[in-house]
């Protein structure tokens, strides 16, 4: 494990139902030693412990029932909210709407389709990608969509085949999955010869190539980030404004640089095991010099770690895992890099090394439940993850830091003496009546 990364759990927290019995609840002064109820009539008169414990007692016990039921109301209004939501399209593709369905399969009570069709942005060339679209109770209703960018040498299919368990989190979360292809593929796309693994078709890299020869076909970053959100959102029930982006390796800096790119776009960010700093390691000097020419200047513009540095858009967060016997770790991914970068950021970053992992779809699959309801959280406001340990509270600087610790006692203080205040007056109230 490399010096100062931080190894944590799962840190999933489930979210517990408040149950309510059916009955009315009656409230009784409690039998108190000293009280009138305990000592009988004669004592009346006395000012006893038991008459000011009693009606302190039924005061809190109210608080709490009234939070408690206001919780129940919220959670009704929000299931409510999806049962009787405006029925849209049918969760596929429309009639004429620029896709054609390759395949069509059940999965975890929604539908996985792959689908086809012609791309202006990628030079014409012919795209595959899959959407999955939960059913049940989200059937025909407008979901936040997450994106799954995969990494060298995969396409699609990679993901939905070994994706087993990102399928069933998603169908319980009521999350629409877009899993694109990781370059423009088919007849007249360029390529190096002889073919390598780690550049060409298979490693779009998710940028813009500048360079003659790459310059019309790889541009993954506007495929990503506009021809496929309008394809997307103009053949499924996407919730609009709400989307997410994660991806794995090369799909890792894919799903980052994008995010950081395009402030506000995603709501969220995470990744497995991304190359985090790619002007430093030999995959991304490879890529960016093929793909973008000679200028390392112009290659920072693709690096999360420069990205972050320069960053200026709303507070972003990112959950990135790494697992310790990745083969890669050392000379390609870098993750320690991100860390620093976040740091001196003032940006918040989840790092999680996991003992023993490597870099293969177990992995992935191992943990894709917990950044999918990391996601959920973030798109829809409802706690359905959180990390052991919270991140500064800071934006992106030291003095917001400071400041917000010069004034944390003083809030402190006033909301003790809010709450005495609230709890004398309730107390006089209740006197009264």
């Amino acid at each position: 494990m490399q010096p100062g990364l931080m190894r944590q759990g799962t840190g999933i927290l489930p979210i517990a139902s408040p149950g309510f019995p059916g009955s009315t609840a009656i409230l009784r002064q409690p039998s108190w030693p000293g009280s009138a109820t305990a000592r009988g009539p004669a004592a009346h008169g006395e000012a006893s412990e038991g008459a000011l414990i009693a009606p302190a007692s039924a005061l809190c016990f109210g608080v709490a029932v009234t939070l408690a039921c206001r919780r129940q109301r919220r959670r009704l209004r929000a299931l409510s909210q999806k049962v009787s939501g405006i029925a849209l399209r049918a969760g596929g593709p429309q009639a004429g709407a620029g896709v054609t369905v390759v395949t069509s399969t059940r999965c975890f009570g929604g539908s996985l389709q792959r689908l086809e069709h012609t791309s202006a942005v990628l030079g014409g060339c012919t795209m595959l990608f899959t959407v999955f679209v939960p059913g049940g109770l989200f059937q025909g209703k407008q979901l936040p969509v997450v994106y799954w960018l995969s990494g060298l040498t995969c396409s699609d299919e990679n993901f939905t085949q070994k994706g087993a368990a990102a399928f069933e989190a998603a169908a319980e979360l009521g999350l629409i999955l877009v899993i694109p292809d990781t370059s423009p593929r088919g007849e007249g796309v360029p390529d190096e010869e002889p073919k390598c693994y780690d550049f060409g078709v298979g490693a779009g890299f998710y940028l813009n190539a500048t360079t003659e020869k790459y310059r019309v076909h790889y541009n993954m970053l506007d495929y990503v980030t506009k021809e496929l959100p309008a394809l997307v959102a103009g053949n499924f029930s996407i919730l609009a404004g709400k989307s997410s982006i994660m991806g794995h390796s090369m799909g890792g800096h894919g799903a980052l640089t994008i995010a950081l790119k395009n402030p506000g776009m995603y709501s969220s960010v995470s990744a497995f095991a991304p190359i985090s700093n790619p002007t430093q390691v030999p995959w991304g000097k490879k890529a960016f010099q093929l793909y973008l020419g000679p200028d390392e200047s112009a290659w920072k513009q693709y690096d999360s770690v420069e990205l972050i540095r320069s960053y200026q858009g709303p507070p972003l967060r990112l959950l990135v895992d790494q697992g310790t016997a990745d083969q890669f770790l050392e000379e390609q991914l870098l993750p320690g890099a991100l860390q620093k970068a976040c740091e001196e950021k003032g940006m918040a970053l989840t790092l999680r090394m996991q003992e023993g992992y490597d870099h293969s779809a177990f992995f992935i699959q191992s943990f894709i439940a917990d950044h999918l309801r990391f996601h959920s959280s973030q798109l829809t406001g409802l706690l359905s993850w959180c990390p052991e340990s919270l991140p500064a509270p800071s934006v992106y600087s030291a003095a917001t830091e400071q400041s917000l610790a010069a004034t944390a006692p003083r809030l402190r203080s006033m909301v003790v003496l809010f709450l005495y205040i609230c709890v004398c007056i309730a107390m006089q109230v209740l006197f009264i009546r």
